[in-house]
């Protein structure tokens, strides 16, 4: 098994993966995609997991460990769920919009960072896109809104400070295909 922490290295925050002990995980994940009439799709994901470290011992610092064996493993929630819908709008040219609407929902996890170990309550988070699509599929253009409810989670933690995930996020874009 592998972590991924943030430690400082020469005084500044880098991103570190050490080989750690043993882990056991147990889970069924599942996706699925419905095209329930002409242009409306709706799209279903589910994760049920358990996970835990069954022999892992985390340095605090140079001669103190933590043992976390029997403990939740980081980021790893019991249950996430995600539903999407999209409607796309056909015109005669060979165009197309798509409209989407995405929620997804994760349970509380831990997030451990040697002698701290930090709670991430159980969240939502939803998005919506119109996307045009060209005649000939070659390009798109696309707005977007990510995180409407506008709630930041906890991503990294370190010992002097954490990260979170983006706030309520809004865009455009472009693609072509070559």
């Amino acid at each position: 098994m592998q972590l991924s922490g943030v430690d400082v290295v020469n005084n500044a925050p880098q991103l570190i993966t050490k080989n750690a002990g043993t882990a056991e995980v147990k889970g069924l994940e599942a996706e699925m995609q419905f095209a329930i009439a002409d242009y409306h799709r709706l799209d279903l994901a589910l994760t049920l997991q358990s996970g835990k470290f069954r022999k892992y011992a985390a340095p605090v610092n140079e001669t103190e460990t933590i043992d976390f064996s029997g403990k939740e493993l980081d980021r790893s929630p019991d249950l996430t769920f995600a539903l999407s819908y999209t409607y796309t709008q056909a015109f005669p040219s060979g165009a197309h919009i798509d409209y989407n609407l995405r929620s997804s929902y994760s349970d509380s996890y831990v997030i451990a960072n040697r002698a701290r170990i930090y709670e991430q309550p159980d969240y939502t988070s939803t998005g919506v896109s119109v996307t045009y699509h060209s005649a000939d599929d070659s390009w798109l253009v696309k707005a977007f809104a990510k995180n409407l409810e506008d709630k930041v989670q906890l991503s990294v933690v370190s010992t002097s400070y954490s990260i979170g995930t983006s706030p309520r996020t809004w865009g455009v874009g472009a693609g072509i295909k070559f």
